[in-house]
């Protein structure tokens, strides 16, 4: 890989590669599953759960 075709996308915040007309990621973080608890102190009704994955 020709590290010097690394761009910065302004518009999407993140390091990009163009290979062949193709402009896509240049690079892939994820730290797994994300888990919170969106209970509040006004809630009646429980806690509530949230899950979601990370990427960057």
């Amino acid at each position: 890989m020709d590290l010097s075709a690394i761009r910065f996308d302004p518009d999407r915040q993140i390091s990009v590669i163009t290979d062949s007309g193709l402009t896509v990621p240049a690079l892939r973080h994820s730290t797994g599953t994300t888990s919170t608890n969106t209970a509040s102190q006004d809630n009646k009704g429980g806690s509530d759960r949230d899950s979601d994955q990370t990427e960057d």
